[in-house]
């Protein structure tokens, strides 16, 4: 299928580009060509369906589909003045964060002309898309948590009740509706992103504590000291050095899970193993022989060095080192990023990681709350709203971590299997990606009593459904898990 794009707004050129090529890319369309207002000529662009966005039609140029730029969001563009206003209204159960709906008739109105099929949207659907896509909430409003993180209870998702719905997702379902009821059957095709699976199951394990006990935490062992020095000397195995069973328990449901390794970082949250030593080293070699992806887990030092004022230097400086320490270690470029307590600041952390050519991240989730932060289970290219220009880096967002039913939840293995019972419906229902962390020291029967049994009832819940279970960047690039360094 070829699509058409015609826009007015060429001043957000970028911008609008970069909403339509999501959704293009989301529904497998073929072509997407771009021409502003300006630029059209007496005659159609070729194409099999013609869309606009403007305040008006353009008159140069029927189109199929024509959704009403609301004006709110760019004339205001990086403004609070563009922040959607809430309570939200609904159209067939649809929430909107921007539009205006006519003096007379409905948000959507379709006419039929013989086999011809016209509609007009008043929802704009690229504003909402763009606004959650690129988390440009973040960039306004200014309040943190104590780990210098966007919290989720200022988020317009949790006051509309819509972060458990992937709502990027049903504005790009609803225009591929449209596409179905304008094109004959035989110029639409399916699209299948993960080889004729319904969805993808992505399973990541952070390395955050390999060990329970440490030498420089004897002093603090209280009670537990003897259990300490035995494992410390080895003649007792390590409470949370669980990978030999993770492993086991990923092989048996048929995962192939990626494993995030800390390169370096100052802060106390940082210190909890050198990824230079010899245990780790050996684990990694294990891991690479059984086909599990390596990431690199970028340090709380280096984001709240995004935080300073001298932030530019600082953070190159960082992420920069860490990433060429891990390198040294590992003899292999990263696969992708995580960052420490999911620790991120859009767009600056994105633009590290693109400097730094890491080809994708996976950070983008509330450590609070589970679900769809950026209104998506799709895997998407960045945006740098700040300076209006697309990104080659990937953002798979995270859906549900463990410790957030654990710590902040505190839900219980049942309750937390149900939430996570929901989530799974809504990725399967959009075809996307459930990004699931969960850490390995969680699987410790020590300290976690009942969440193992949580994890295999979530994999055995997963499997049944027939997902892809591998990383989803294998698919959308078609690339090797690795590349080594020489």
């Amino acid at each position: 299928m070829r699509l058409a794009v015609l826009y007015s707004n060429a001043g957000f050129a970028q911008h609008i580009r970069y909403v339509f090529t999501w959704m293009a890319e989301t529904l497998g369309i073929e072509s997407c060509q771009f021409l502003s207002y300006a630029s059209l000529t007496e005659c159609a662009p070729d194409a099999d369906v013609l869309v606009s966005y403007g305040p008006e039609r353009p008159t140069a140029c029927p189109t199929n589909i024509h959704i009403r730029e609301s004006g709110i969001f760019w004339e205001h563009y990086m403004k609070p003045q563009s922040l959607p206003c809430p309570p939200l209204e609904h159209w067939n159960e649809l929430p909107i964060l921007y539009g205006q709906k006519p003096e007379t008739g409905d948000w959507v109105m379709e006419s039929v002309s013989g086999e011809d099929v016209s509609i007009i949207c008043h929802i704009d659907l690229v504003a909402g898309i763009f606004f959650l896509l690129t988390r440009y909430e973040e960039l306004l409003i200014m309040e943190r948590d104590r780990y210098k993180r966007f919290p989720a209870e200022m988020s317009l998702l949790t006051h509309a009740h819509l972060l458990e719905r992937p709502l990027a997702d049903e504005y790009a379902d609803l225009f591929a509706s449209w596409l179905k009821r304008i094109l004959p059957i035989r110029l639409w095709r399916t699209h299948e992103p993960w080889g004729g699976s319904p969805f993808a199951l992505y399973v990541t394990h952070d390395v955050d504590a390999p060990w329970k006990y440490t030498w420089r935490g004897l002093p603090s062992a209280k009670g537990n000291r003897w259990r300490a020095i035995s494992c410390l000397l080895g003649i007792s195995q390590d409470p949370y050095w669980t990978f030999p069973e993770l492993s086991k328990l990923d092989r048996q449901f048929g995962v192939r899970a990626d494993y995030f390794f800390m390169g370096g970082g100052s802060h106390p949250l940082d210190q909890c193993y050198a990824i230079g030593s010899a245990p780790i080293r050996r684990l990694l070699r294990e891991l690479r022989e059984n086909d599990c992806g390596i990431g690199i887990h970028f340090s709380f030092s280096a984001h709240l060095s995004l935080f300073r004022r001298e932030k530019d230097l600082s953070g190159s400086e960082a992420f920069a080192r860490e990433l060429a320490h891990f390198i040294s270690v590992t003899r292999n470029f990263p696969i992708g990023s995580r960052q420490h307590y999911l620790g991120i600041r859009v767009p600056d952390t994105w633009r590290q990681l693109e400097a730094l050519a890491v080809p994708f991240d996976t950070t983008l989730g509330f450590a609070e709350s589970p679900g769809f932060r950026c209104g998506t289970c799709r895997p998407f290219h960045c945006f740098d709203t700040e300076r209006g220009k697309p990104l080659s880096l990937v953002e798979i967002p995270l859906i549900a971590m463990d410790t957030t039913f654990i710590h902040y939840l505190k839900t219980n293995p049942e309750e937390t299997l149900e939430r996570m019972r929901a989530l799974l419906v809504q990725v399967e229902r959009h075809r996307g990606v459930f990004c699931l962390l969960w850490h390995p020291h969680i699987l410790s029967d020590e300290d976690y009593a009942g969440w193992k049994e949580v994890y295999r009832r979530f994999l055995e819940m997963a499997a049944e459904k027939n997902p892809m279970m591998s990383n989803p960047m294998e698919s959308i690039t078609g690339g090797t898990r690795t590349k080594q360094v020489k």
